[in-house]
């Protein structure tokens, strides 16, 4: 099972609810996948962040920490400290992967399923079909890419660039009459005439892009003014 779990774990982190929603993860029994039958280790992830490890009914004492900027989760169970970064969670399985390596633990939330040996087949009848419809729809998207010709990728590019250069107008035009105004008004309050600076200044650089847009536009014509004369010859 711990191979069939490695090799579909990546495509399983897509469908992962969030560590930090508290309700899935803690104080529920976690039952761990262990290769020895006769060893039944529960953990258990309060919400003051306190571990509690129970091994056949032997309890031990840690903490638990999640880190939400880095999708992590750290263990610590007495001296020893085990950072996770990357985990797959819903309300019946919990999988961790260690951080700088493949090792992994592996858990059933044992109110949902009774044994961790039920894993595998729990994601077979979960995920398996959403990993192939996601995995399909990714090829086809490939493939719908790959038989789009370069004057039809040219032609929506145009478009876009089109799009832009009416948005910069816009921009620029509102920006100079609101600096122009502020100007105006900025000879009697010191704070307006630095409002009127700064407007100038984003009326310049959204000008800059302006430009930038219209040459992009320039190149684009040209190149699918090339391609439809190649097409005709």
């Amino acid at each position: 099972m711990k191979t069939f779990i490695a090799d579909i774990f990546p495509k399983l982190l897509q469908f992962s609810k969030k560590l930090d929603n508290t309700t899935i993860l803690v104080n529920h029994p976690w039952l761990a996948y262990t290769e020895d039958s006769s060893e039944r280790k529960i953990f258990i992830f309060s919400s003051s962040k306190e571990l509690i490890l129970s091994t056949n009914g032997i309890v031990q004492k840690g903490r638990w920490e999640y880190f939400q900027s880095a999708n992590s989760i750290l263990i610590e169970i007495g001296e020893t400290k085990t950072l996770f970064n990357k985990a797959f969670i819903d309300e019946s399985i919990l999988l961790l992967k260690q951080d700088g390596n493949d090792e992994m633990l592996i858990f059933a939330n044992e109110n949902k399923l009774r044994n961790p040996i039920n894993i595998q087949k729990y994601i077979e009848k979960e995920y398996q079909q959403k990993i192939r419809k996601e995995a399909l729809q990714i090829k086809e998207k490939k493939y719908r890419e790959i038989q789009r010709s370069p004057k039809e990728l040219l032609y929506e590019n145009v478009f876009a660039i089109k799009d832009n250069i009416f948005l910069y107008k816009v921009v620029t035009y509102i920006s100079v009459l609101a600096s122009i105004s502020t100007i105006v008004y900025g000879f009697f309050n010191p704070w307006a005439f630095i409002l009127s600076v700064v407007l100038l200044i984003f009326a310049v650089f959204m000008w800059m892009k302006l430009s930038d847009a219209k040459f992009q536009l320039y190149k684009a014509k040209r190149q699918y003014t090339d391609l439809q004369k190649k097409d005709n010859q």
